[in-house]
C-alpha cells in the first residue's frame, strides 16, 4: 500500500496549521469521561479554519469514573451549543459509531482531501505510531484520502484530566470543595448555570 499518511508531532510552541487549499475532517474520537476543558480547547482551536469539519465521536461508557456515555456526550453538546457559533455546519457529534466510512457518508462530510486523527502522546513515539496504524489500517485502504496522525502532548496531564476533574466533583460533593473550585475544568465562557446543571447530574452517578 502506497504510503497516505504523516504524523506531526506537536508541541506547545508549535501547533498544526491546516493548509488553505485543502479540506480537511477533524477526526477526535475519546471516552471523555467527562468531557473537559482540555478536550474542548483541543477542538475550538480549529474553529477559525473555515476550511476543516470536526468530528466528535463519544465512545464512553459508564465502566470508567461511573459516568454514563449519555451523560458525556450531553456534557459535549452543552459545550458545542453554547460556545461554537454556527456549529451545525462545522461540527458534528457522534456516539459509539465505529465504522468511520458512516462518517464519511454524511451529506456534510463529503469532498474531504485530509483526514485528521487527533490523539495524544501517552507513549513512546514507536508504540503510539504503531497503535494509530493498527486501528486505521483498514479504513485508511479503503477511503483513498490522505492521513494526518497529529500527536499532541498534555502537559496539564497532571492538573487537568477526566479523572482529576472526578477526584475534585467528589471533595465537592464531600464540603471540601467550592463550586468555584470546580470552574477549572469547564471551558472558558460556559454559563454558571450550565455549569451547575452538569455538576448537578454528574453527581447523581456513583462517581469514582
Amino acid at each position: 500500500m502506497q504510503k497516505n499518511y504523516e504524523f506531526i508531532y506537536e508541541s506547545k510552541n508549535e501547533q498544526f496549521i491546516p493548509d488553505q487549499n485543502k479540506k480537511y475532517l477533524l477526526y477526535y474520537r475519546g471516552c471523555f469521561c467527562p468531557p473537559h476543558r482540555g478536550h474542548f480547547e483541543s477542538v475550538e482551536r480549529f474553529i477559525k479554519y473555515p476550511n476543516v469539519k470536526i468530528v466528535i465521536n463519544q465512545g464512553g461508557s459508564s465502566t470508567r469514573h461511573g459516568v454514563p456515555s449519555k451523560l458525556n456526550y450531553y456534557i459535549w453538546k452543552c459545550y458545542i451549543y453554547a460556545l461554537i457559533p454556527n456549529h451545525k455546519k462545522r461540527v458534528f457529534l457522534f456516539k459509539n459509531i465505529d465504522k468511520m466510512d458512516l462518517l464519511l457518508s454524511h451529506k456534510n462530510l463529503l469532498n474531504i482531501d485530509n483526514i485528521i486523527i487527533f490523539g495524544a502522546e501517552e507513549a513512546g513515539r514507536d508504540t503510539s505510531q504503531q497503535h494509530f496504524l493498527k486501528v486505521y489500517d483498514k479504513f485508511m485502504k479503503l477511503s483513498q484520502k490522505s492521513f494526518t496522525f497529529l500527536i499532541t502532548q498534555r502537559p496539564l496531564l497532571s492538573s487537568l484530566s477526566a479523572t482529576k476533574f472526578i477526584e475534585n466533583v467528589n471533595k465537592y460533593k464531600n464540603g471540601e470543595l467550592s463550586l468555584d473550585d470546580l470552574t477549572y475544568f469547564f471551558p472558558k465562557n460556559l454559563h454558571n448555570q450550565q455549569i451547575n446543571w452538569i455538576i448537578t447530574d454528574l453527581l447523581k452517578h456513583n462517581l469514582y
